[in-house]
């Protein structure tokens, strides 16, 4: 079985900042209802897990809900009240195979159509994927990987999405191999050899998705207030500040900006071209050396003769 939640945005650089509203980010869980889940209590358990989260980070996260097998589809778009996942959950009886790729697409297809609505540019997105089992068809990490640079377009701009996928293993028999590619492809890679969360009961399944949700709402830099503490990107305190980059004539002056990634800052400043070193003081062709190219300048040297001879 499988689960994926919904994908953060992230902020291409030069976009516009957002005001310091708590914009909360979107988390779609993918669920695997294959038939394999009513085995050993999985599915109940999942169905508890899903609901602790919704109830504990409600406030916080935009929440959906898909659900797959042989099919897939969206059982609670995002964003969904806790109430309204949780009756969606209790409509489902786990049956069929596990089509994962159909998963991925169809969590894709909805994320699409939210992202383009959504009057919130970049709002951080991402997917947690669970599943108890390996895939039927193959293994997504193709379309996974895909997600990580979304584009969107809506009022004649297009962003660029940084939707990663969390990865979550539940019982003895989720596919280590597949998984593992799943989440380096997502983006959520743990360190060590095993990359995916795993689960083996309710409580290790229930501290997994609480791990993920936390970070979900983690601060970004991003123009927006991830965390819902009223400070906008307050973990990133050099943003805005000024820098240089480049040296000599090519040198230019910037400011401290968002990487794409969202991961930190990159200095914004455009170096000048190097032209070709001319005898003036300066470093023309920006190497760090200035007038190298003349090498008697500096040099004592004498004009006239006789009485008149001088030197300098």
């Amino acid at each position: 079985m499988g689960f994926l939640v919904g994908a953060l945005p992230v902020f291409s650089l030069g976009m516009q900042e957002a005001a310091a509203a708590c914009e909360k980010p979107n988390l779609l869980f993918v669920l695997d209802k294959s038939g394999s889940m009513l085995q050993n209590n999985k599915w109940t358990q999942a169905k508890q897990g899903i609901t602790s989260a919704t109830n504990s980070y409600g406030s916080k996260i935009q929440f959906g809900l898909e659900t797959f097998s042989t099919n897939a589809s969206i059982n609670a778009g995002i964003p969904s009240t806790p109430s309204v996942i949780q009756t969606a959950l209790n409509g489902i009886t786990p049956a069929g195979d596990t089509y994962m790729v159909k998963a991925v697409n169809t969590a894709r297809a909805h994320l699409e159509t939210v992202l383009k609505a959504d009057p919130v540019n970049l709002r951080p997105t991402n997917l947690l994927f669970i599943t108890d089992g390996a895939p039927t068809d193959k293994c997504p990490t193709t379309e996974v990987n895909a997600l990580r640079s979304l584009k969107i377009t809506k009022g004649g701009k297009t962003y660029t999405y940084d939707i990663k996928t969390y990865v979550l293993g539940f019982g003895a028999q989720a596919d280590p191999r597949c998984l593992n590619n799943l989440a380096v492809a997502g983006g959520t890679a743990l360190s060590g050899t095993l990359k995916y969360y795993l689960a083996t009961d309710l409580a290790t399944l229930t501290s997994a998705i609480s791990k993920i949700s936390n970070t979900a709402t983690k601060e970004i830099c991003n123009g927006l207030d991830d965390d819902c503490d009223g400070s906008v990107d307050e973990d990133f305190a050099n943003k805005g500040n000024t820098c240089s980059a480049g040296r000599g004539e090519c040198k230019a002056s910037g400011k401290y900006v968002c990487n794409t990634a969202g991961t930190g800052v990159t200095c914004d400043a455009k170096p000048k071209a190097p032209s070709t070193e001319t005898c003036d003081g300066k470093d023309n062709d920006c190497d760090g050396q200035v007038d190298e190219d003349f090498s008697n300048k500096g040099k004592t040297c004498a004009v006239g003769k006789g009485d008149c001879r001088r030197t300098s």
